[in-house]
């Protein structure tokens, strides 16, 4: 039997047999989605090879900023996966000579994924593809935890929600466009689609297990990008109005030890690498790369276009009954877009990639009572169609 999202209690979606609102459907949508990871990957990695050989306009001209060994690697994160496989080699003993670059670097804290990525060319032995592998791996685990998210959310929903909810973000135009390029932000979705899935288990049910499990992808997420900062806040406002009512010494908690602690180990090493003074270097940089004027205001309007969609209109709807899962993801996607848009409203599409998994989860779970018949399949192929077009169309050289 289902249960509501706010009864204090957790159904593992392991041991829910769900039942298909539309068997065919359902049976279509697993097919769709493993073709539709392909066919995402595939895109990104055609993106990447002609970006080589014709240079977005952001990175003309700036070989050491953007490029490494020909390809578009924006920010050097490609070289800081370099030095960290020489550390791991024995070419940098101490790992001194990492330590120095990582004190002048843009991003001084993003050290989670280069140094993935670092270890992983161990074995590949190129860190292109290395990064490529790597990146196309956060495509599909970020596809994944909106399942699980959506799973989480509805115990009693049909079958074709999680899987719907999968398909919306690995067939979002936002991630065909960011498939497999060497960046950190689809790792930030990664971990904010995870800390999301982590924090509605907790607004539950806090357990040890799922409270050491939020403090570790927290500090993973501050150690990927510091844009990740506004997330610490999400588990504690989440607690807050996941419930019927207002639980303040729940709340607390979580912001000490879901936001606190993250940001006070992540304070410790900014102070032992370069000293707190520097730790606002990043967002600094990006406060200053935006001037709100009528062109930026006309782009920033179109990638609000393209990221919300017809999501926008579904949000609008009237929920029947808010349960406490849906309040989480509504508080997630709210954070996100808010200290995105502080930054004077920039109009770049990685920035937004955390904001897909909340957004999915939100509209699948007003939508799951319109599943049945013949008229979901056709929204769903209409959104794909729609959104491989884009994909497709941002492949064509903008030079």
């Amino acid at each position: 039997m289902a249960a509501n999202a706010d009864d204090g209690v957790i159904l593992s979606t392991a041991t829910v047999k769900r039942q298909s609102s539309n068997p065919a459907f359902a049976r279509w949508l697993q097919w769709a989605l493993p073709i539709c990871c392909i066919c995402t990957i595939g895109l990104g990695v055609a993106k990447v090879y002609i970006q080589k050989a014709h240079p977005p306009a952001y990175a003309a001209g700036k070989t050491d900023a953007h490029f490494y060994k020909g390809f578009v690697s924006p920010d050097t994160h490609c070289k800081m996966a370099e030095l960290f496989r020489n550390w791991y080699t024995g070419d940098d003993p101490g790992g001194q000579i990492v330590k120095n670059e990582f004190a002048n670097e843009m991003h001084p804290s993003a050290i989670v994924i280069p140094a993935a990525v670092g270890a992983l060319d161990l074995i590949i032995n190129f860190i292109p593809w290395s990064f490529m592998l790597f990146s196309a791996a956060a495509v599909v685990a970020n596809a994944w935890l909106a399942a699980k998210m959506a799973a989480e959310s509805d115990p009693g929903a049909p079958a074709e929600v999680p899987m719907i909810a999968a398909l919306l973000v690995v067939a979002h135009c936002l991630t065909i466009r960011t498939s497999t390029q060497m960046i950190l932000d689809p790792f930030c979705a990664v971990f904010a689609s995870a800390a999301m899935w982590m924090t509605i288990r907790w607004t539950r049910a806090p357990g040890t297990g799922v409270a050491f499990a939020l403090v570790i992808i927290q500090m993973l997420g501050m150690f990927t990008k510091v844009s990740y900062a506004p997330l610490l806040a999400a588990p504690a406002l989440a607690t807050f109005f996941a419930g019927s009512g207002r639980n303040w010494a729940r709340g607390a908690f979580a912001a000490l030890l879901f936001g606190a602690i993250p940001a006070a180990v992540w304070g410790i090493y900014m102070q032992w690498l370069t000293g707190l003074a520097q730790a606002n270097r990043e967002p600094e940089h990006l406060l200053n790369s935006w001037n709100l004027n009528f062109g930026a205001l006309q782009h920033f309007a179109i990638e609000m276009a393209l990221l919300f969609q017809g999501f926008f209109i579904i949000l609008l709807l009237k929920w029947k009954v808010p349960g406490g899962a849906a309040r989480v993801a509504g508080v997630t996607l709210a954070l996100i877009l808010l200290a995105t848009w502080a930054f004077r409203l920039p109009a770049v599409p990685r920035l937004y990639l955390p904001a897909l998994a909340p957004l999915a989860v939100l509209c699948i779970l007003k939508m799951k009572d319109y599943l049945g018949g013949t008229r979901a399949r056709h929204l769903v192929f209409g959104y794909l169609i729609l959104n491989y077009a884009i994909g497709i169309w941002g492949l064509v050289p903008s030079g």
